[in-house]
């Protein structure tokens, strides 16, 4: 077994436990030492490590332990070690890059590692719910800054992997991105996103060329259009938020906006029937072209920044490791990725039925306001379940693996049941508004 000290803020090691039995009777390591092992949920007392035996030491030690080959990590959650002899020097990796990595068949099970996301969330819930709710307004300041977005966001996964293993670390570890490993941190964020973004040029390209023959005059204004038409629906579905007075008002806002999106596609697949084969053509690839290849990358690239915080590696080969692990099943982390919007968007609809109800009288009005109050608390629960979950996903593609608890038969059978329900209420809304309509007719 290897095991590092920590005394005075600083790391020695590692040792193995006959070299800290030989030292301890010769008085260079103290039963006081800080100790950490692989296994070890946090540091511990030399007394409390498996095999020591600490015999009558000798009086307190002068200087720091002898050197001692270094083999294993440190122990999560301290950035810097120092060598016997006074040198300094910062400890590259938390952890060894488990050797089989690459090798590792994956099969994403979304609905499981959202489960095990609750388990882990249940260990510390209040830490990890003051976390989600400073993570969700610095995250979006963050983003639209874009330079601090990487630092920002990989002290924020420390913090939700050390809770979920259970090791000691308070709220200010979401800021550790903003040290030395910045620039890594950085550059693991904003170079995925520009190549994500440059990825769509040869779409627009495409549909340029093959629709527009490069004419810049049509294409601005067709773009003028198809902005008026965006805007148009965006009105529409701003007014189910804004305007309605009850329930009854949402209904008939939520009809207007659909009807105003069909009449907008409507009007779309009506220039589409004017052209020729090759512009169709070069108008769907030319999409696919936009929407694919930049999902992709971002779902491919999706651990870089873990990766580097974790491990403290180069940006460059984070993205690669990311990649090789997560284009095993691009689809099953889509489907993750996409499950957990879901998640967060129920809150965001509970806060928008709330909105309305609370432009009602008195009654409906406490009733809207309690209703943007759970909104809010379950989007908060929803994001610090969810980066519980990907904490989950991230050790299961890029570090020990663990074994998954499996999700309770009951639950599934209840998330089906709610699924067929709205599906149904979708399908019943449809059949009620064009019976509606034929009735205006």
């Amino acid at each position: 077994m290897i095991v590092h000290l920590e005394r005075a803020g600083q790391q020695f090691g590692p040792y193995t436990v006959d070299q800290l039995n030989a030292y301890l009777a010769e008085g260079s390591v103290l039963p006081t030492d800080m100790a950490w092992y692989e296994g070890c949920s946090g540091w511990v007392t030399l007394d409390a490590v498996p095999g020591v035996n600490l015999g009558n030491p000798a009086a307190p030690p002068a200087k720091p332990p002898p050197p001692a080959p270094r083999a294993a990590p440190a122990p999560q959650g301290h950035g810097a070690g120092a060598q016997p002899g006074g040198e300094a020097e910062p400890v590259r990796k938390v952890e060894e890059l488990p050797e089989d990595i690459r090798k590792r068949p994956h099969e994403m099970e979304a609905d499981t590692c959202l489960y095990n996301g609750w388990i882990f969330f249940q260990l510390h819930p209040w830490a990890m719910l003051l976390a989600a709710l400073i993570l969700l307004p610095l995250g979006l300041i963050s983003a639209l800054l874009v330079v601090p977005a990487g630092p920002f966001l990989g002290g924020a996964f420390m913090f939700f992997l050390q809770k979920k293993r259970s090791r000691k670390g308070g709220v200010g570890l979401i800021f550790m991105g903003f040290g030395a490993r910045f620039p890594q941190l950085m550059l693991a964020w904003v170079v995925p996103w520009a190549i994500a973004l440059v990825s769509v040029v040869p779409g627009i390209l495409l549909i340029w060329g093959g629709v527009y023959r490069f004419d810049l005059y049509v294409v601005g204004a067709e773009l003028s259009g198809v902005w008026d038409a965006l805007s148009i629906v965006a009105g529409s579905a701003m007014a189910v938020v804004t305007e309605p007075k009850s329930l009854d008002d949402a209904w008939a806002m939520i009809q207007a906006a659909l009807w105003t999106g069909v009449a907008q596609l409507s009007a779309f697949f009506t220039t589409l029937g004017t052209m020729s084969f090759l512009a169709k053509l070069s108008l769907f690839l030319g999409t696919a072209l936009i929407v694919v290849p930049p999902i992709y990358l971002t779902l491919c690239w999706m651990f870089a920044v873990p990766l580097v915080a974790h491990y403290k590696m180069g940006f460059w080969e984070a993205m690669e490791l990311s990649r090789d692990v997560t284009k095993k099943d691009v689809m099953g982390m889509a489907f993750y990725v996409g499950l957990v919007i879901l998640f967060v968007l129920l809150g965001v609809a509970l806060m928008g039925m709330g909105r309305v109800l609370s432009t009602g009288d008195t009654g409906a009005m406490v009733g809207g306001i309690l209703l943007i109050v759970v909104g809010a608390v379950a989007v908060v629960f929803a994001m610090a379940v969810s980066a519980s979950s990907f904490a989950v996903v991230y050790e299961e593609y890029c570090s020990k693996a663990r074994k998954m608890e499996d999700v309770p038969q009951w639950l599934i059978y209840m998330f089906l049941a709610g699924a067929a329900g709205f599906v149904l209420s979708i399908i019943l809304g449809a059949f009620q508004m064009i019976m509606s309509s034929y009735q205006t007719a």
